[in-house]
């Protein structure tokens, strides 16, 4: 989620919240010891020099390198930046996005395959629709620029993720031939890039019946079927909100070229949650698990609720593993969630825990298969501030993350930071 989008939801919530991504569940070890468990500060973003509001996923590669992206610059004024952070510690800007020329501008985290890095960018391109592209030793390729509605997106608010021969699947806030919100704008759509820049329109969304706005990262299962969720849509009204509490949806691949959808679940805003706020994860049984914004004990965060995890049985039956209160055990779960062998979550929650920050700082946390959650790792805003874009894990009991804001830049409440978690 976009900076600015992360804190609209917070403020809605007080006031009223090579690697191929997500094939499946992801492992990362088993039987860990608590108090082993150590928190490190690995790079504080300064934003003039090396951008700032770092909000998608990390890449890892063999070596230990990180890789990520900077949505923007100091003040907005630049649109943002991929970068590598060595294993041995050393910061570098691999691309400085430009925004003009066709190029593009808000890249929204990237994925990694063999030498190249792959990502989208929410705006740029001729038409500001924003780009699919490619970032090599050979420097940057655009593969795609979208052209907007009601031909495809625009808005790629989510990083792409790849399959096995390198076809990238993402999905567009906006854009595609649905209608939503009286008319005003179009649905939003998932969309599917070839390695030679050839797009194609998996599903547009058309609003109240099937979704509007998806805005997380895809799953990809080993069937080649595709996991999502939109932000917005399903229920036609959500409590005081006129567009919906958002789905979980399944787009299968029906052989001949075309994709079918099926809606999993419809959010109604109350205790089973509203607002998606994750990618997916898919266990091998067929299991799907992910977290919800708002929503869920509505007596807390204001009247909206603070958020859940939920899971949706391979049968279709849909169960609340956790509701968030706001208080210690944080507010507003954001990103991916790893499961461990025994079937333990790991995930962050973007606020609640410690008020040094203004909606709470965010944490680390455990969640056991029967609902218990313990809190890891509180930030407190000198180390990070609203943690985003979930995690990834070297398989060895070591987390790596992003912050949006935090740490020591000179950005109004800073300006975002790398850290790392061990479990062991």
């Amino acid at each position: 989620m976009r900076p600015q989008m992360f804190r609209y939801a917070l403020s809605r919530i007080q006031s009223s919240g090579l690697i191929f991504t997500a094939l499946t569940a992801l492992v990362i070890g088993a039987g860990i010891p608590a108090q082993s468990q150590q928190f490190s500060l690995l790079y504080q973003f300064q934003c003039a020099q090396d951008g700032c509001f770092p909000d998608g996923p990390l890449a890892r590669d063999v070596a230990g390198n990180l890789y990520g992206s900077g949505s923007e610059n100091y003040g907005g004024a630049e649109p943002g930046d991929v970068y590598e952070f060595s294993n041995r510690g050393v910061f570098t800007v691999l691309y400085d996005f430009t925004g003009v020329g066709g190029d593009g501008n808000g890249p929204s985290g990237v994925v990694l395959a063999g030498d190249a890095l792959y990502g989208a960018t929410a705006f740029g391109g001729y038409t500001n629709y924003g780009t699919v592209f490619k970032l090599s030793k050979a420097g940057e390729k655009i593969l795609y620029r979208f052209v907007g509605p009601p031909t495809d997106g625009e808005f790629a608010e989510s990083s792409v993720i790849l399959d096995s021969s390198r076809n990238m699947y993402g999905t567009t806030a906006v854009g595609g031939a649905g209608s939503c919100d009286g008319g005003i704008v179009s649905c939003g759509l998932v969309y599917m890039v070839a390695p030679n820049g050839k797009e194609t329109v998996l599903h547009s969304f058309t609003g109240a019946p099937d979704g509007q706005e998806p805005m997380q990262p895809l799953t990809l299962d080993a069937s080649g079927a595709l996991y999502g969720t939109t932000y917005y849509g399903g229920q036609s009204v959500c409590g005081s909100d006129p567009f919906g509490c958002g789905v979980v949806f399944k787009l299968t691949p029906a052989g001949d070229g075309t994709w079918n959808e099926a809606v999993l679940y419809r959010f109604t805003g109350g205790t089973d949650g509203e607002f998606p706020s994750s990618a997916l994860t898919v266990d091998g049984q067929g299991n799907i698990y992910g977290a919800t914004n708002a929503g869920g004990d509505l007596s807390g965060c204001g009247g909206g609720g603070c958020g859940t995890i939920f899971k949706i049985s391979k049968a279709g039956q849909f169960s609340v593993l956790y509701t968030f209160t706001g208080g210690a055990d944080g507010a507003g779960p954001d990103g991916n969630l790893l499961m461990d062998a025994h079937g333990n979550f790991y995930g962050t929650a973007g606020g609640g825990g410690n008020i040094a920050c203004p909606y709470g700082c965010g944490n680390i946390f455990k969640l056991t298969p029967s609902g218990h959650i313990t809190v890891l790792h509180n930030f407190d805003g000198t180390e990070g501030d609203a943690p985003a874009g979930g995690q990834i894990t070297d398989g060895h009991g070591t987390l790596y993350g992003v912050t949006i804001y935090g740490g020591n830049g000179p950005c109004d409440t800073g300006c975002g930071t790398i850290y790392k978690f061990s479990l062991k």
